[in-house]
């Protein structure tokens, strides 16, 4: 199909579709009779998938390009007819269906499954589910300010602190020697798929870890605040900077917020973001002096003005929460929800590592 849309955009400058493409998916089952033991389906979505592509193409978001069978992890879809029955999924074609480990109870009504391989080698089935918004909170008592950083994973406004795990650097070792092996391998040889397999379990090891240190700390948040404020972080841009671009993916901030942002919706919460350009760090939370000068190895704020010796971090994390609150009062309706209270006291510095919230 892709090659067919090639060619006409060659000789018509114009793109195939995906009613057209299901058209002709009719001829080419008569012609390749292979085609005929996967469900119609699946090859309908697969259509569809490339004229969205195609769509993108016209919109300017670059051409699709051809997959590679051994290296492709896009997967299967099915619309309909996919059934869990115990510890085995049932798809069209497969009539004794599938074992499987289940993952997580699903909750809500079913709708389309995608089938895939990650580059482990390992298959996955996933289904969209619809469920029904929760209805935001009306009474705000618990709330907190959080500062996101690189030498800690994260310090609220109350003081604690989340320490960054590393899972990079702390298997970067391993991951280094394994790539070394494979890079010996001929290309082509079973020895080299074989060391590829190995390097792909390291960094899937490592995105696991990732996935469920976030998933742990942005619950335990989003169950003990009612409203959790936080600033707006322009990753992408921080990324270029090349010293600290490895530490910065390693931290994986911007999986952790939209993680925090679901987190918040699904329990009716509330998260608001400060304006990125806000200098929560520079700033006194007790008198309101703004420091010019303070350089990234200052991890305790010291101010001119009023004296106030503070961690840096928590500093930050305090001014993030009272200017966020003042952003979300602006921007609610005042008869919408209750007056928000919080705790006004300062914690000066010195603050305990504790372990990450909800690591019990």
């Amino acid at each position: 199909m892709l090659e067919m849309n090639i060619e006409t955009y060659k000789d018509k400058k114009e793109f195939v579709f995906a009613y057209d493409m299901n058209k002709r998916l009719l001829e080419l089952k008569s012609e390749f009779e292979w085609l005929k033991e996967c469900p119609s389906q699946v090859l309908q979505q697969k259509c569809q998938d490339l004229g969205t592509a195609l769509k993108f193409k016209k919109n300017g978001r670059g051409f699709p390009k051809f997959k590679s069978k051994a290296t492709d992890t896009s997967g299967i879809r099915f619309p309909q007819s996919v059934k869990l029955e115990g510890n085995r999924v049932k798809v069209p074609k497969i009539k004794s269906g599938i074992k499987i480990k289940l993952h997580q109870e699903i909750l809500g009504k079913r709708g389309a499954a995608s089938v895939y391989k990650n580059r482990a080698d390992q298959w996955f089935i996933s289904f969209v589910v619809e469920v029904a918004d929760a209805e935001p909170i009306q009474e705000i008592n618990d709330v907190v300010g959080i500062d996101l950083g690189l030498k800690e994973f994260l310090i609220s406004s109350d003081g604690e602190v989340v320490r960054n795990p590393r899972f990079l650097r702390k298997s970067e070792k391993k991951l280094k020697r394994e790539q070394k092996r494979l890079s010996r391998k001929q290309k082509g040889s079973n020895n080299r798929n074989k060391a590829r397999l190995k390097v792909a379990r390291v960094h899937n090891h490592i995105k696991n870890q990732r996935k469920d240190f976030i998933n742990k700390t942005a619950s335990s948040i989003a169950k003990d605040y009612d409203l959790v404020l936080m600033e707006d972080l322009n990753v992408k841009g921080m990324i270029k900077n090349h010293k600290l671009a490895k530490s910065i993916s390693d931290v994986s901030w911007s999986m952790f917020v939209t993680t925090l942002e679901w987190q918040c919706k699904k329990r009716g919460k509330h998260l608001q973001k400060i304006g990125r350009f806000y200098p929560s760090s520079k700033t006194c939370n007790s008198c309101g002096h703004k420091k010019t000068d303070l350089g990234l190895n200052e991890r305790v704020y010291k101010c001119s003005n009023c004296g106030t010796s503070i961690d840096r971090d928590l500093n930050a994390a305090l001014n993030i929460r009272d200017e966020g609150l003042r952003e979300f009062e602006i921007r609610r309706e005042p008869s919408e929800l209750t007056p928000v209270r919080h705790d006004d006291s300062v914690r000066t510095s010195g603050q305990e590592a504790v372990e990450p919230l909800g690591s019990q």
